[in-house]
């Protein structure tokens, strides 16, 4: 039995047809981005400097 995400994937999401793997893509999206998903860490967000260092690491 797979016990990790790339096991997972390699013993049995490659081996589904494209349209099921894309049903499961949507499945997962879609319940990840249900509002009442409270699982963002503070600490995994980017803060104003965050952005500013990467806009200003890009620009160069």
């Amino acid at each position: 039995m797979p016990t990790t995400g790339q096991e997972i994937y390699i013993q049995v999401v490659r081996t589904l047809s494209l349209t099921e793997r894309l049903r499961l893509a949507t499945l997962i999206l879609n319940e990840l981005s249900q509002p009442n998903l409270a699982v963002v860490e503070p600490s995994d967000t980017w803060t104003e400097e965050d952005c500013l260092d990467v806009t200003t690491f890009s620009l160069q």
